[in-house]
């Protein structure tokens, strides 16, 4: 079975509570969910998963975080 990627980056903690939610949801209704800091992950990640699901903060003026972006 191939899984959910759930991938996200918080800085105060508030992308991921939303990203426990989240999981907490999928899991719910039996779906196997790979949770990471994107930060953490690699391209591998990205390609054995069946769907990927990004969260970020944002700054500024919506700006993403720059680990965010240099993760990608």
């Amino acid at each position: 079975m191939k899984e959910i990627l759930l991938a996200y980056a918080s800085m105060s903690g508030n992308t991921e509570a939303i990203a426990d939610l989240i999981e907490e949801e999928l899991v719910k209704h039996g779906l196997h969910v790979k949770r990471a800091e994107v930060y953490d992950i690699d391209a591998s990640d990205l390609v054995s998963a069946e769907s990927i699901i990004f969260g970020a903060y944002t700054w500024g003026d919506g700006e993403l975080p720059d680990d965010f972006l240099v993760s990608l």
